[in-house]
């Protein structure tokens, strides 16, 4: 694959993925979406961790690295990317399948 192509996946992706990814990370989202993201910190670090991904697999390739390096790349790549998925998917699992609450009734 040309390197120009996979120089701008990366420069592309890095500007998408970091900045959300850091600032999900730290607590920030904005309030229309807070409901639908939390618990945030944790999808953040999700986030951030399929965007190491991109390093892991991409650079050792781009640089023309040998074929042992890339591998390894590409098999802590798919190893940091699973985790993240499994960051998002757990809280949102956890969250929506959370028992049902009764309100409280007053007493009289």
């Amino acid at each position: 694959m040309n390197t120009t192509v996979l120089w701008a996946a990366v420069g592309a992706l890095t500007a998408v993925m970091l900045p959300a990814g850091i600032a999900l990370a730290t607590g920030r989202a904005p309030r229309q979406a807070r409901a639908r993201l939390e618990p945030v910190r944790p999808r953040g670090w999700g986030l951030l961790l399929i965007y190491t991904n991109l390093p892991a697999h991409v650079v050792p390739r781009a640089l023309g690295a040998d074929d042992h390096v890339v591998l390894a790349g590409a098999a802590v790549g798919g190893l940091l990317a699973a985790a993240g998925l499994l960051l998002l998917a757990v809280p949102s699992r956890r969250r929506t399948h959370r028992p049902a609450t009764t309100a409280a009734v007053p007493r009289r």
